[in-house]
């Protein structure tokens, strides 16, 4: 559209109940889920200390501050929203932690496929050798959860790096292609 107007249709707002503290609670309890599932897969130590200190502080918050006469749990509605704020960036960051890894590991899956295309060529041996090398040293960073994002974004560098040697496939940019390029 031209100008400042804005036109919308076919839309419908629902009413899906009010917020409550009950509410609050189910959401926490999912998040801690999530958090424990995180720290599970393996993220940095320090994010995973951040997430493990929100998920105590929820479970707290969870615990209540007593019933009521129908035995449902009271709760404290600004410990509620405290420990779900702090859980929520704690879950972002252990998220960002975790890609790290999975990138690094989606270039070992795909550095262990060059290895099996390409290892019966003579032509190739040096650079084979050196991404052999890499390979095994990327598969030990990878379950080493005290690297910071520097050494863990280096050593993904690193790794793409040495496939390309080995890998004369044809690249493209992201524009061109309309994803990452291997």
């Amino acid at each position: 559209a031209t100008g400042n107007y804005l036109c919308v249709d076919n839309f419908a707002l629902q009413y899906t109940g009010e917020v409550t503290a009950a509410s609050y609670a189910s959401e926490l309890q999912s998040l801690i889920g999530q958090g424990q599932t995180l720290i599970g897969k393996g993220i940095q130590t320090d994010a995973a200390a951040t997430l493990s200190a929100a998920i105590a502080t929820a479970e707290k918050a969870l615990e209540g501050t007593g019933t009521d006469e129908a035995g449902n749990t009271l709760y404290d509605e600004a410990a509620l929203t405290d420990a779900l704020t702090q859980l929520t960036a704690a879950l972002k960051d252990g998220q960002s932690s975790r890609d790290l890894y999975d990138a690094l590991q989606e270039r070992i899956d795909y550095a262990g496929k060059v290895v099996g295309w390409w290892q019966d060529t003579p032509s190739k041996d040096k650079v084979m050798a050196n991404l052999t090398a890499g390979l095994e040293t990327a598969r030990q960073t990878v379950t080493d959860y005290s690297l910071t994002k520097s050494q863990l974004t280096t050593a993904t560098a690193q790794l793409k790096s040495r496939i390309s040697a080995v890998d004369k496939k044809i690249y493209c940019s992201n524009s061109a292609c309309g994803t990452d390029a291997q």
